[in-house]
C-alpha cells in the first residue's frame, strides 16, 4: 500500500519535472549560449575596454590569452587616444558594425603601429557581440579597424582575428546596426547620422579606480566607490595592478615601490599638482611600472625632479605633459636600465635637464617634445641608449652626453638651442640623421688623451643648416693630462663625412 502511494507520488513529481523542463528548455539553451560566450572572456588578468559612443556605452572583455598581439595592438591605440573622434563607417544590420579607421569627414586615419599578423584561436569565435579585426585580402594586413558582430557570424571563423566580446551594451550594438545608411565618402553602408566613438578607456580587471570627485566616500577602489587619492590606491594595489585615475586635479606626492600601471583618463584633464616640496612622482625599485595619460603641473619654489626613478628597470613613461611655472631641477630623472620615455611634452625652466638619464643602459627616449631646459636630454655615464625622433628647442644644449658610450642618437630635431649637441669625454656614439637648425653652435665635443678613451664618435648623414662644403667639421678639444699638474687642452676635430643637403624627415 505504502509502496503504491510512494510510486504514485514519484510518478507525479516526475511528470511535473518533465513539464517544467520542457517549458524551460529554450531558456536553458539560450542561457548556455550566453555562458559559453562569457566563458571565453573570463580568464585571469583580463583586459576590459569601455567605449563611449554618441549612441551609448559598450563594454568589452578581451581575450588576452587567445589573441595577445591583437589585444595589445588595440590597447596601445586606445591608450594614445587613437580611436577618439573616429566613427563607425560601415554598418550592416544583422551582420556587424565596423569602425576605427575614418573620421566624420571621411578622412582615413592611419595607425602609427603598422600592421599585425593574423591571430586565429579555435576558442575565439564570431559569436554575437564578438569584436574582430577588419583587414584587406592580405591576412596579415590588419591595423586599427575592427568590427563587432550583430548576431553570430560563424562563416568568418578562422579568417578574421576575434579578440574579445561585448559584456555590456549589446543593445547599443543593435541600435547602431539598425541605423539608416547611405553611400558616402565613396563607401557603401555609411550611417546617415554619424555614429561617433567619443572615447575608449582600457584597463585590466584588476583595476583600482581613483576619482577626486568622490569626496564623501565610501572608498573601496571600485568603479562605484573610487578612492579619492591616488596614493591610497597604490598602497593597496598588488604587483601589476592598474590604478585608473579619472579626470581631476590631485594635490599629492606619489610614491611607487612595485610594478604598477598608473593610467590617467585624459592627459589634458588628469592633473597632478602637488603643494608639498617633494618629487611629484617617485619610483623606487618599481620595475616594470608604466605611467601614462597624465599632466604634471609644478608651481613649487623648491628645485625638484618632477618624476624621479631610482633603481627601476623596464619602466615606461608615455603620453605625459610636464609643465613647470617655477625653476626645477629636471622634469624626468631616470636611474636604471631598459626604460622607455616616449610622447612626453616638457615645457618650463629646468635647471638641469628635461630628461636626465644616469647610469644604467639600454634606455629608449623617443618622440618627446622638450622646450626651455638647460639640457633637453642629458645622458651621464649611461651606455647603449637610443635617443630618437625628439624635438628639442630653446635649450642651452639640445642633447648632452657626458662619459656615455655607444649611444645611438638619430632623427632628432635640434632647433634654436644655444648648442645643438655636446659630447663630453664620450666615445663610439653613433649620431646620424639628425637635423641641426638655427642653433647658436651646432655641435662640440671634448675627449681625453688616454688609452681606451680615444675612439671617435661617428657622425653621419646629419642635416646642418650652416653646411658650407661636402664635409661637416665638428670642432672639439682634446685634453692631455699631465700628472698632478693641470693638463693641456688642444683643438681637435671629428667629421660628418656624409652630411645631407635637405632636412631628414
Amino acid at each position: 500500500m505504502n509502496a503504491d502511494i510512494i510510486s504514485k507520488k514519484q510518478l507525479f513529481h516526475t511528470f511535473i519535472f518533465l513539464i517544467v523542463a520542457i517549458l524551460l528548455l529554450p531558456s536553458i539553451s539560450s542561457l548556455s549560449q550566453v555562458q559559453s560566450s562569457y566563458q571565453q572572456s573570463s580568464s585571469l588578468d583580463q583586459t576590459i575596454a569601455v567605449m563611449h559612443t554618441n549612441m551609448g556605452t559598450i563594454k568589452l572583455a578581451f581575450y588576452d590569452d587567445l589573441a595577445p598581439v591583437t589585444v595589445n595592438n588595440f590597447v596601445e591605440l586606445a591608450n594614445i587616444g587613437f580611436f577618439n573622434g573616429l566613427v563607425f563607417h560601415r554598418v550592416i544590420d544583422d551582420f556587424m558594425i565596423q569602425g576605427g579607421g575614418f573620421d566624420v569627414n571621411g578622412s582615413y586615419t592611419k595607425s602609427p603601429l603598422g600592421t599585425i599578423d593574423l591571430e586565429i584561436h579555435p576558442d575565439a569565435r564570431h559569436v554575437d557581440g564578438a569584436i574582430s579585426m577588419a583587414r584587406t585580402n592580405d591576412p596579415n594586413s590588419a591595423t586599427s579597424q575592427f568590427f563587432i558582430c550583430d548576431g553570430p557570424q560563424s562563416f568568418l571563423d578562422d579568417n578574421y582575428a576575434v579578440f574579445g566580446i561585448v559584456i555590456e551594451g549589446i543593445e547599443v550594438i543593435r541600435d547602431i546596426a539598425s541605423v539608416e545608411t547611405m553611400r558616402k565618402h565613396r563607401m557603401d553602408d555609411w550611417p546617415v547620422e554619424e555614429v561617433i566613438i567619443n572615447e575608449v578607456f582600457v584597463f585590466p580587471q584588476n583595476t583600482i579606480f581613483v576619482d577626486d570627485d568622490n569626496i564623501d566616500g565610501p572608498w573601496d577602489g571600485s568603479e562605484s566607490f573610487p578612492f579619492r587619492y591616488i596614493q591610497d590606491a597604490i598602497d593597496i594595489a598588488y604587483e601589476y595592478d592598474t590604478v585608473f585615475v579619472y579626470s581631476g586635479t590631485y594635490d599629492e606626492n606619489i610614491q611607487i615601490d612595485k610594478a604598477i600601471n598608473l593610467n590617467g583618463q585624459d592627459k589634458e584633464s588628469t592633473i597632478i599638482s602637488a603643494s608639498n616640496p617633494s618629487e611629484y612622482l617617485f619610483l623606487d625599485s618599481a620595475h616594470f611600472s608604466s605611467i601614462q595619460n597624465l599632466t604634471f603641473l609644478c608651481n613649487n619654489d623648491e628645485r625638484l625632479n618632477i618624476i624621479k626613478t631610482i633603481n627601476s628597470n623596464h619602466c615606461t613613461i608615455t603620453n605625459i605633459n610636464i609643465v613647470s611655472e617655477t625653476q626645477q631641477r629636471s622634469a624626468i630623472y631616470v636611474d636604471g636600465s631598459d626604460n622607455t620615455i616616449k610622447q612626453v611634452t616638457i615645457n618650463g625652466d629646468f635647471l638641469f635637464a628635461g630628461i636626465e638619464v644616469l647610469h644604467g643602459s639600454y634606455n629608449t627616449i623617443i618622440n618627446n617634445n622638450i622646450e626651455s631646459s638647460h639640457s633637453g636630454i642629458y645622458v651621464f655615464r649611461s651606455n647603449e641608449n637610443v635617443v630618437k625622433s625628439n624635438l628639442i628647442t630653446k635649450c642651452s644644449t639640445g642633447i648632452y652626453v657626458e662619459e656615455g658610450n655607444q649611444n645611438h642618437i638619430s632623427l632628432n630635431d635640434l632647433v634654436d638651442n644655444g648648442r645643438g649637441m655636446f659630447c663630453s669625454y664620450s666615445i663610439k656614439n653613433l649620431i646620424e640623421n639628425n637635423n641641426f637648425i638655427e642653433n647658436d653652435e651646432q655641435a662640440k665635443f671634448t675627449k681625453l688623451c688616454k688609452i681606451g678613451f680615444l675612439a671617435s664618435n661617428t657622425w653621419r648623414q646629419n642635416y646642418w643648416d650652416d653646411l658650407n662644403g661636402p664635409v661637416k667639421l665638428i670642432p672639439g678639444l682634446m685634453y692631455f693630462p699631465n700628472g698632478n699638474i693641470i693638463g693641456l687642452f688642444l683643438p681637435w676635430i671629428e667629421f660628418d663625412w656624409q652630411p645631407i643637403s635637405q632636412p631628414n624627415q
